[in-house]
């Protein structure tokens, strides 16, 4: 739906005023990032607003991958660089305690932009810890809560940052506390 705003997901559309305006990459980055909503959104939403980076982290992630798959590694590690240079890191992504959309959004006070670019560059580097299809299986879990996912065997689901951890170690064998400790407490 065409919007006067720049873009928003929401249950089974996406509102969008971006123009189609594409990127130096060869698409428009905000569509392909509500899209990405209309995936992990409508399947899966998190748990609080404490956990909200695991729709803005994956679906600012997408991008570059997208990015990758369309022009290859050059795009990808530019897209990365990008991310790089807008981050802040001033206070953690995930506090450990209940928050409100307003506590999470705030630059000054909460971690801001850093729940869709920080969030993105520890899923890159989560990524390269554990490789490929340890990575892309726990994206299926997380979204699914399944390794199977079939039409008809999922539902939609909540899911927490502690949730996706144990997922983590889960498919990779290895206790991997101390990356999230570092990277999003």
């Amino acid at each position: 739906m065409e919007t006067p705003h720049l873009g928003m997901e929401h249950q089974t559309i996406d509102a969008y005023g971006n123009r189609y305006c594409l990127n130096g990459y060869g698409y428009d980055s905000l569509l392909q990032h509500e899209f990405t909503h209309e995936w992990f959104g409508n399947q899966l939403t998190n748990a609080g607003w404490d956990d909200m980076w695991l729709h803005e982290s994956f679906g600012t992630y997408m991008q570059p991958l997208y990015s990758q798959y369309l022009n290859g590694d050059m795009d990808y590690f530019s897209w990365l660089h990008e991310l790089r240079l807008k981050l802040r890191n001033h206070h953690p992504i995930v506090s450990g305690s209940s928050r409100t959309e307003e506590q999470v959004y705030d630059e000054k006070a909460g971690p801001g932009q850093d729940i869709y670019n920080k969030g993105a560059l520890m899923l890159h580097t989560l990524r390269q810890l554990i490789g490929d299809e340890a990575f892309f299986d726990s994206i299926r879990r997380l979204v699914y809560g399944r390794p199977d996912p079939q039409l008809g065997n999922f539902s939609p689901r909540y899911a927490s940052t502690g949730d996706y951890v144990a997922i983590v170690d889960q498919v990779s064998g290895r206790r991997l506390d101390w990356f999230f400790d570092v990277y999003l407490r």
